[in-house]
């Protein structure tokens, strides 16, 4: 609904006095009639309501309209007077009149309600004419006289008001053409990607985004955002920032940091992204770094616990074999270190071969392996692992051009998920000490329980057999 608010209230008021005390002036001078001044100010008001009824049903539209209807206006009251009401007598000077008090009226309200200087000067002759014209009847600027010169300073004011406010217009569209021109070099110079959505479509990007997406501005403007992002705009909203891959133009996948942010009228999202798929291919690499054997590429110390910690936390069976090289110092001592090396990689292929990704396969240093079996039958499948790898183990080794052999040792232990790793790898080194006293080249296995000796006892043992 419209509402007129003071700025507006008080040229409706001020023009309405004035008037009123003009044609009090006119009608003691019977230079227009009541009649004729009752008829125009019900007309004007009705003109009123129905400009503003259009400027709030058609907006825009309805300002443009506002001209045309104030011509008509105009043209049927001088048109109703010449045929209905003028009497015998100035009929010029009465349509000059009418024309006057129109133009008087449409100026005050519409053009001149911001200029306090154009409404005095138009207050003072509204005020000084009816006067005038009451008190002296022969007022030589009484009737069209008077009229005509209200009407050129109405119109001068007006046309000064209306250039102050095209220029301030002017001034105002080269500010905001500036501000835009600034905005799109920012938004084309960034090096991070930004991308603008409008009800979830994409309406707007920069180079480096598209640059990210390995795609043209044609291809991605006018996609939406789940499409595109493969998550709605609410979910990347509640997430804030947040790294997702996106599939690239061109196949590949792209891992973006993406953040949202809505603007403060609240109809467009802008998102900020950054490419960090090279960033999180060096953390991968890191993480594996951290988790794993730099010589064989199997998982080290570190990693083999973290699993045994999860295992025991879930109370899972398990089976540990501690796995040696028999006599590999000797390969050192004849062949040199980096055949041992290769000796290392050929027996780490062989365990990771015959585990099948069954099982956690680590090497803790020098020669010496842990392979971590978790499964509801863990003594079979210990057993049955171990047989394989000292048969495997027998098989030459490609070596400098011909070939080696190499035996394994292998100690089995075994838990119900109620033993603890440090412990169970204990056990399992044990067992293997234990195949290395009876002739190496074999397995021997531990079972561990709830009712297994102490640790102070096995810690000795281990001791002991470490000694052997």
């Amino acid at each position: 609904m419209y509402r007129i608010g003071f700025s507006e209230a008080s040229p409706w008021l001020a023009p309405g006095t004035l008037i009123l005390l003009w044609f009090l002036g006119l009608v003691a001078r019977e230079t227009v009639s009541t009649t004729m001044f009752v008829v125009w100010m019900g007309g004007s008001l009705a003109w009123m309501v129905l400009r503003f009824a259009l400027m709030d049903h058609f907006g825009e539209r309805g300002q443009m309209v506002r001209p045309v209807l104030n011509s008509a206006l105009l043209g049927a009251w001088i048109l109703w007077y010449w045929v209905a009401m003028a009497p015998v007598g100035d009929k010029i000077g009465q349509s000059i009149i009418l024309m006057g008090l129109t133009v008087w009226w449409t100026a005050s309200t519409s053009l001149l309600a911001g200029n306090p200087l154009a409404f005095g000067v138009l207050s003072l002759f509204m005020t000084t004419g009816p006067l005038l014209a009451s008190v002296t009847r022969h007022n030589p600027f009484s009737g069209s006289s008077w009229l005509m010169l209200f009407m050129a300073a109405a119109i001068g004011l007006t046309y000064r008001d209306r250039r102050q406010a095209f220029l301030a217009a002017v001034e105002a569209d080269d500010s905001v053409r500036q501000l835009a021109d600034e905005f799109s070099l920012v938004f084309d110079s960034v090096r991070d990607g930004v991308m603008v959505s409008a009800d979830g479509v994409v309406v707007r990007l920069n180079p480096p985004m598209g640059s990210q997406l390995r795609a043209d501005a044609e291809e991605v403007v006018g996609r939406r955002i789940e499409d595109l992002l493969g998550q709605g705009e609410d979910e990347l909203l509640v997430a804030g920032t947040t790294r997702i891959d996106v599939p690239r133009a061109d196949g590949s996948t792209a891992v973006l940091e993406i953040t949202g942010r809505v603007n403060p009228t609240g109809d467009r999202i802008v998102w900020s992204s950054r490419d960090v798929t090279d960033l999180v291919a060096r953390e991968a690499e890191l993480a594996a770094m951290v988790a794993h054997d730099d010589l064989t590429g199997l998982a080290n110390r570190r990693a083999m616990f973290e699993l045994l910690g999860e295992l025991h936390r879930e109370n899972k069976p398990t089976a540990v074999l501690a796995v040696d090289i028999d006599g590999f110092k000797q390969i050192n001592d004849r062949y040199g270190h980096a055949a041992g090396d290769e000796v290392l990689r050929c027996v780490a292929m062989r365990l990771e071969g015959l585990t099948g990704g069954s099982g956690l396969v680590a090497r803790l240093g020098g020669d010496e392996f842990v392979i971590v079996l978790a499964c509801p039958k863990a003594v079979a499948a210990g057993h049955e692992l171990a047989t394989d790898l000292v048969e495997s183990a027998r098989c030459p080794l490609p070596l400098l051009g011909g070939e080696i052999r190499v035996t394994l040792s292998v100690g089995v232990s075994t838990s119900d998920g109620s033993v603890a790793p440090d412990v169970l790898l204990q056990e399992a080194d044990l067992a293997m000490y234990a195949a290395k006293r009876a002739g190496r080249d074999g397995w021997r296995m531990h079972e561990v329980g709830g009712s297994a000796d102490p640790l102070p006892k096995r810690t000795a043992r281990f001791r002991a057999a470490t000694r052997a």
